[in-house]
């Protein structure tokens, strides 16, 4: 049985059940919501790359509006225009890429996404040192490039964020809210972009209706149960996943490209 435009329902429901996951996460650390969805629901088949990538992009803005309300006043502004600065050019050279490799090397494309992802991981775990001081707006500014880049062409743009912010020195729930208010105005920028070009077919707004109130679940759900973990211990858990999903895709992907 199958759902319209031929989503299975299996899938579907695992889809949802990713998006759950990741909403949770993301609304606790930060991050993790774009990775894990497109990890385990490409790997499902449940849609294409680049369909997947235009969902999440609607999740990441529902999941800000849902974890952001009342700490906006922590959101230091001039980091935010610094990091877009070098983030909104480079989202439209990853959305070209994706549309290139979407339709001339897709086993390439699923392999790459593996690999980001694991790196990805390993980016979040290594709890880099804290800087004396905090970075000036040119850090910011490669960071949003490489996050933007890595966002256009994946609807990931996470860890190079999460990385550079994370060595800030700066209280978490601090990080955690920019990074939530970064990752919606380069969503925002990104649905933009693909609507422009056609992207937002009726297979996007479909898993995109689905997935958003699940989002709200997870993410009202982690404000009011987070975990009862350490900060480097759920951030640990979350490395455990990623590197799980991404090898998995590396696995499955790379002899169909040494093949070609």
């Amino acid at each position: 049985m199958t759902r319209p435009m031929g989503i299975d329902v299996v899938s579907l429901a695992l889809f949802l059940a990713t998006v759950a996951l990741g909403s949770y996460f993301q609304s606790v650390t930060g991050f993790g919501l774009s990775m894990i969805v497109m990890g385990l629901a490409g790997g499902l088949g449940v849609a294409s790359v680049a369909q997947l990538a235009a969902t999440i992009s609607l999740m990441s803005v529902a999941n800000a509006a849902f974890s952001l309300p009342g700490n906006l006043h922590r959101i230091d502004w001039r980091t935010i225009r610094a990091t877009m600065l070098g983030s909104v050019p480079a989202i439209g050279a990853g959305v070209a890429l994706l549309t290139w490799l979407s339709g001339s090397a897709t086993a390439l494309l699923q392999l790459l996404l593996g690999a980001f992802i694991m790196t990805g991981g390993l980016l979040l775990v290594c709890n880099p040192s804290r800087l004396a001081r905090p970075s000036r707006a040119p850090g910011f500014l490669l960071a949003g490039f490489f996050s933007g880049f890595t966002n256009g062409l994946f609807g990931m743009g996470g860890p190079p964020l999460v990385f550079h912010f994370y060595r800030q020195p700066i209280d978490v729930r601090v990080v955690r809210d920019m990074l939530l208010m970064l990752f919606a105005i380069t969503s925002s920028t990104r649905t933009v972009i693909v609507g422009v070009q056609g992207g937002l077919t009726a297979t996007v707004w479909l898993l995109a209706a689905l997935a958003l109130p699940t989002v709200g679940l997870a993410s009202t759900a982690a404000r009011r149960w987070p975990p009862p973990l350490a900060p480097t211990t759920t951030r640990r858990l979350v490395f455990f996943i990623l590197v799980g999903i991404g090898a998995s895709l590396v696995i499955t992907k790379l002899p169909g490209v040494l093949g070609r």
